[in-house]
């Protein structure tokens, strides 16, 4: 019997706004994936536990959700939620 140890999940951390708008554009496992995102008090966002071999959908998830954050916000918030996503999609890539 095999014993390697599962792939360890990655976790993201997203600020709210960001978490609502790719869950609004989110379906199937990776809206099953941001459903699951648990408040990070420490950090002030919310904690997604990304499981492998979902990275690049949510990936795309997140780009879209972006897209729309960006379109709801005034233009000095852009810089912001960029940087946040582009943390987030850094981690994915890891």
């Amino acid at each position: 019997m095999d014993r390697t140890p599962a792939p360890a999940p990655t976790v993201i951390f997203l600020p709210a706004g960001l978490l609502l708008a790719v869950k609004a554009g989110a379906a199937g496992e990776v809206l099953a994936v941001m459903q699951g995102a648990v408040r990070d008090s420490e950090r002030g966002m919310w904690a997604v536990t990304v499981p492998k071999g979902l990275e690049l959908a949510v990936r795309a998830a997140l780009h879209d959700g972006l897209q729309q954050q960006l379109a709801d916000e005034p233009p000095h918030r852009h810089a912001t939620y960029r940087r946040f996503a582009d943390r987030a999609m850094t981690s994915l890539l890891a």
